[in-house]
């Protein structure tokens, strides 16, 4: 198995094959040395991802990018860091029912945090694609309602960082 992103391989198969296939690509291509995932518990990091052999197979994981868009889009997490808005109690559309629009700077706030949550939904947690779509197809037409479906996204994300 090869997986490839850009200029990124990542080469799973047995030793002899894994020596053939990187004297092809070394033919081709300068390479850096390849790292091995190793029995010692560190594991290898690819993509953001963390990769760790355990008895019976490989772990995939990332939390520490999960850790990362929380702390960094903290203002999305109910209850940590201080909200850049408050709550909408009622909204409809593309206003709150007093009227207000939503500011164009949290348009692309909200565009930020659904694309970092995208990439963790694709790669290692599936559980946040149904959410993540239902935040992502408000943006454009209910902002207000997509800010919720975040608020209840990061949530859930904080407390399931470890899942």
């Amino acid at each position: 198995m090869m997986p490839v992103f850009v200029d990124d391989l990542w080469l799973a198969s047995k030793p002899a094959v894994h020596d053939d296939i990187m004297e092809q690509l070394r033919k081709v291509w300068q390479t850096s040395p390849p790292k091995e995932l190793g029995w010692d518990g560190r594991g290898l990091t690819y993509l953001g991802m963390v990769l760790l052999r355990v008895e019976d197979g490989i772990v995939v994981h990332q939390l520490p990018y999960v850790h990362e868009l929380l702390d960094k889009y903290q203002e999305f997490v109910p209850g940590k860091g201080k909200s850049v808005v408050g709550e909408p109690e009622s909204y409809s559309g593309s206003f709150k029912e007093d009227g207000s629009e939503m500011p164009e700077s949290m348009v692309a706030k909200l565009r930020g945090v659904l694309g970092a949550v995208l990439w963790v939904a694709t790669r290692t947690r599936p559980d946040l694609a149904w959410g993540h779509s239902m935040a992502a197809t408000a943006l454009a037409s209910k902002p207000w309602e997509c800010l919720k479906r975040v608020k209840d996204l990061m949530a859930y994300l904080a407390t399931h960082a470890n899942f």
